[in-house]
């Protein structure tokens, strides 16, 4: 037996147990129990981690060492984002994306790692390094938006930051899932960012 106290965790058992059938096709039934609830109760600590992170601006972003075989060095970085949580810790992508996918902060959470990529290459010779350039992956969310070339162009602009020096990964799916993003990756290309497709 499932004991729940309050009227927000009902709504939120009843949002994810009708999200969980849909997902897993018609006929299908889902049990509520212990574990569900723990998952239920879980995301929704996520969200509101992230949601705190996105208002404050706390959200961190590290940087990964990326080594070309090709060259035969460490030749990039990837900017990977953290949500630090007193309770629960950092919470990696894998948790935090897909709920922020599914209520929408991603845009918000995807130019304040943008933002924040482009202040650390203000502020650092990435050359000096060795590095030549940051890595940023996109989610295709994020390429769906008609205003995404314009944001971002804006916003390396306003830090003075070389374009050519950040690096957009998108996925094959996105890259050819509709006319805005080409659009979106023409006006980009131009301003002087480059590409790589993930999952490719």
């Amino acid at each position: 037996e499932v004991q729940v106290k309050k009227a927000d965790e009902v709504t939120s058992l009843i949002f994810r147990s009708l999200r969980d059938a849909l997902h897993n096709g018609a006929f299908s039934f889902i049990t509520v129990d212990e574990e569900l609830l723990f998952d239920t109760e879980h995301e929704a600590r996520i969200r509101k981690a992230m949601d705190n992170a996105l208002e404050d601006d706390t959200l961190e972003v590290w940087f990964q060492p990326i080594y070309s075989p090709r060259l035969d060095r460490i030749n990039s970085a990837e900017a990977l984002v953290r949500v630090k949580d007193e309770e629960l810790g950092v919470i990696y992508p894998d948790e935090f994306i897909k709920t922020a996918e599914k209520n929408g902060s991603i845009m918000r959470l995807g130019l304040q790692v943008f933002t924040k990529v482009c202040e650390f290459i203000s502020k650092n010779d990435i050359k000096k390094y060795g590095l030549d350039y940051i890595e940023l992956n996109l989610s295709p969310i994020q390429c769906l938006d008609e205003h995404l070339a314009e944001q971002f162009t804006r916003i390396r602009k306003s830090f003075g930051v070389d374009a050519s020096l950040i690096n957009l990964e998108i996925t094959e799916t996105a890259a050819s899932d509709s006319s805005i993003v080409v659009e979106n990756m023409l006006k980009l290309s131009q301003d002087g960012f480059i590409f790589s497709l993930d999952d490719y």
